[in-house]
């Protein structure tokens, strides 16, 4: 509750004494919540990366994937705290986990969205890759039955190629 005061007695008033009037004890942890929370999130993102060290090196293109999934994580959590913000600032935020909170609502879809967005990327990186083999029908010279035979593909296109199992479908 803001005491009333005079326009001259407001200039005489410090700045830390002016922050006792505007900011709650309430909005101080709420916010720190948030922080540590977001904190914690980007430091098990960063864990995680530093453990697929080994899948970065067997996989080389994974790593043209790093910077884009940086930049969807930033729009995706960029979005969250804007809807925690609004939550905050109309008054309906809670720490509260419980699954009907908003606070769990928005972790759920912030998930739900990385997992969506990462897979449509990897799903369409994989395309990308498969388009580039090259194939061809090839007949014998009696006339007999037309075989799909593969004239080019490098050599991530073959890990690829058997990792998926794609022979059988030729």
């Amino acid at each position: 509750m803001l005491p009333d005061f005079e326009e001259e007695i407001i200039n005489e008033i410090s700045f830390a004494a002016s922050l006792r009037y505007h900011i709650t004890p309430s909005a101080l942890k709420e916010g720190f919540f948030g922080l540590l929370l977001m904190s914690l999130m980007s430091l098990v993102a960063g864990i995680v990366l530093g453990k697929m060290t080994g899948i970065l090196e067997s996989l080389p293109a994974l790593i043209l994937l790093i910077t884009p999934a940086i930049g969807m994580r930033g729009n995706i959590f960029g979005a969250m705290g804007s809807r925690l913000g609004t939550a905050l600032h109309t008054g309906m935020f809670s720490t509260s986990l419980k699954s009907y909170s908003i606070l769990s609502q928005n972790i759920y879809a912030s998930m739900i969205n990385t997992v969506l967005i990462s897979f449509a990327l990897s799903l369409r990186r994989l395309v990308e890759e498969l388009e580039g083999i090259r194939v061809a029908l090839v007949q014998g010279k009696t006339g007999g039955k037309v075989d799909l035979v593969v004239e080019e593909m490098d050599a991530k296109q073959a890990r690829l190629f058997s990792l998926l199992d794609l022979g059988k479908f030729m």
